[in-house]
C-alpha cells in the first residue's frame, strides 16, 4: 500500500525532528551569541511533542489538512 499525504507529512515532521536533534547543540550555540542558548533544546522538545501527537492519529484515514488541526 502506498503512503498517503497525511502519512507523508508525519514522516516529514519525524525527519525534521531527527535533523533538529542532531543539530541541537549547534542551534543552541548560535542562539547563545544573541540570546539564552536554548533554541536547539526548545526546538527539539517541540518536535518531540509534535511526533508524540502525530503518533496518536489514524493517519491512514486523514486528509493532509487534518494533520495540522
Amino acid at each position: 500500500m502506498s503512503e498517503n499525504a497525511a502519512q507523508c507529512l508525519s514522516r516529514m515532521f519525524y525527519r525534521i525532528s531527527i535533523a533538529i536533534e542532531a543539530g541541537k547543540d549547534h542551534l543552541s550555540d548560535l542562539d547563545g551569541a544573541i540570546g539564552d542558548a536554548d533554541h536547539g533544546i526548545t526546538m527539539s522538545l517541540g518536535f518531540m511533542a509534535v511526533n508524540a501527537e502525530l503518533a496518536k492519529l489514524d493517519l491512514d484515514h486523514m486528509l493532509p489538512s487534518e494533520v495540522f488541526t
